[in-house]
């Protein structure tokens, strides 16, 4: 059992370090954009590789591939009507919410106040958290 526990807090560890990294470097947007397709890219992967190989076990291979070119169409469709509404006119590629202002905290949205640019060097010192706002 300790080592179960062991490598449960090695595992769990990454995402102080992911969030030591994130608030220890000013990354561009570009950069930031490409961690986050990457990390989508393969938690879809993990996903679908997790049910295809049940559902092959269960049904015909082409009963499989049917579900998974509807569900993707789905998702094509849903990502085309949401930019169709409105969502893409969201924000602009360079931070440029739709009234022309820039939304550079807007990770920053579950402090209760503004980190101050102080704290770049010590990570989450500036920032009270607020558990009803996490």
């Amino acid at each position: 059992m300790a080592e179960a526990a062991f490598w449960g807090f090695v595992g769990a560890s990454a995402l102080i370090v992911g969030a030591e990294v994130a608030f220890g470097f000013k990354l561009s947007r570009m950069t930031i954009g490409l961690i986050m397709a990457f990390g989508v890219g393969a938690l879809i992967s993990a996903v679908s590789f997790e049910l295809v190989a049940p559902a092959i076990e269960t049904a015909e291979v082409w009963q499989v591939a049917v579900g998974l070119g509807l569900g993707s169409a789905t998702f094509f469709i849903g990502d085309r009507l949401i930019a169709k509404m409105g969502g893409s006119n969201r924000k602009s590629k360079d931070g440029k919410s739709k009234d022309g202002e820039s939304d550079d905290d807007s990770g920053l949205g579950f402090c209760s106040e503004p980190c101050s640019t102080e704290s770049q060097s010590r990570p989450f010192s500036a920032c009270r958290w607020s558990a009803a706002e996490v």
